[in-house]
């Protein structure tokens, strides 16, 4: 299975090429087209209830997950698209080592990757989107689905790296990383950046351009505050 980018950077879609008999689970709602050769079943993803029902009560990912399978006389491909414009970032678990992703962000991954729930931290990161992480283990690509552009940024042994909780994509699942108000609480509820996380290297983390609570504020002020 190898999934190919198409359609970005603002509204990009997800295809996922596979091989006579290989499949793919795509979140729910997310399958724009398909080959006639691709048939589906829902699945928990891979996970079994217990932990889909984990799943969907402690993240924005849903209980069931479609599985998409090619027929075995011929190859096909699903075309996988999330709910908002943006990037999709599509990366191999075998070669970036385990992950941990935002909440909501994963859009389609292999059978081979493992997909679980987990604290975000060793404290609790408050982000935006959620109080958990999805952690990403085992091989094959995935595909995680931003709110704008996408931005990979290497953290150095050493050094540390200091993102907005609602700008945050993923990470490597074993970067030291702590959470809280930037600069103190009076200083972030001064300038607004109420909750960040700090990741110290070596790893790699992944932020977006833009931020979904942001938009949320805009679009209906009187609801909610563009910051929380």
């Amino acid at each position: 299975m190898h999934i190919d980018v198409t359609c970005g950077p603002a509204y990009a879609a997800a295809v996922c090429r596979l091989a006579a008999g290989e499949s793919v689970f795509v979140e729910r709602s997310s399958m724009a087209a398909l080959s006639g050769n691709v048939s589906v079943t829902a699945t928990f993803g891979g996970g079994g209830l217990a932990r889909g029902l984990t799943r969907k009560l402690l993240t924005e990912q849903t209980l069931v997950v479609a599985k998409y399978t090619a027929s075995r006389r011929g190859g096909g491909w699903v075309r996988a698209v999330p709910p908002f414009p943006g990037d999709i970032a599509v990366l191999d678990v075998g070669q970036t080592g385990p992950l941990k992703a935002q909440t909501g962000s994963v859009l389609a991954y292999a059978p081979t990757v493992d997909v679980t729930t987990r604290s975000s931290g060793t404290t609790p990161l408050l982000m935006h989107e959620g109080l958990t992480a999805v952690g990403l283990t085992g091989t094959g690509q995935v595909a995680l689905a931003t709110y704008g552009g996408i931005e990979h940024i290497e953290v150095p042994r050493g050094e540390h790296l200091i993102v907005d909780s609602g700008h945050l994509v993923a990470w490597s699942a074993g970067m030291k990383m702590k959470s809280g108000p930037l600069g103190g609480p009076l200083k972030a509820v001064l300038t607004g950046e109420l909750w960040v996380g700090e990741f110290h290297g070596p790893g790699h983390v992944l932020i977006q351009s833009r931020a979904a609570a942001t938009l949320r504020g805009w679009l209906f002020p009187e609801g909610n505050n563009a910051h929380v």
